[in-house]
């Protein structure tokens, strides 16, 4: 493996594990001004890190679905535990709504990104 392309798998590696551009630069022993050519001139670098950030919110989502069911239902028990404070209750109640539409968000969001990116296969117009 050339040298250009250690460098670039470390780079790789520190913007997954950074938080920011600069921190990954140094993490990667090169400059930001290099982080920044590899990212906005180098498409094959550039699609590299996309995929990587696509597995990681992939892998990221599939750990919260393991634990969600669990957290519903102790949400569940507390809303409808008449022993509980209102304001335990209410707390419970407004978890399951709001995490219910930030799920839909997200789903609407991922849907409409797939019709965008694949338009053409959705495109059943006749000429």
């Amino acid at each position: 493996m050339a040298k250009s392309d250690m460098k670039k798998n470390q780079a790789l590696a520190a913007l997954l594990e950074s938080s920011s551009i600069s921190e990954a630069a140094e993490k990667a022993g090169i400059s930001r001004r290099t982080m920044y050519n590899y990212l906005h001139e180098d498409i094959d670098f550039a699609r590299a890190y996309k995929a990587l950030q696509e597995e990681a919110a992939t892998l990221h989502l599939e750990r919260l679905e393991q634990n969600r069911e669990r957290a519903v239902a102790v949400m569940l028990e507390l809303m409808e535990d008449k022993q509980q404070p209102g304001a335990v209750r209410l707390k419970a109640a407004q978890a399951i709504v709001g995490a219910a539409t930030l799920q839909a968000g997200a789903v609407e969001a991922i849907a409409s990104h797939n019709v965008n990116r694949n338009k053409d296969m959705f495109d059943m117009s006749i000429d």
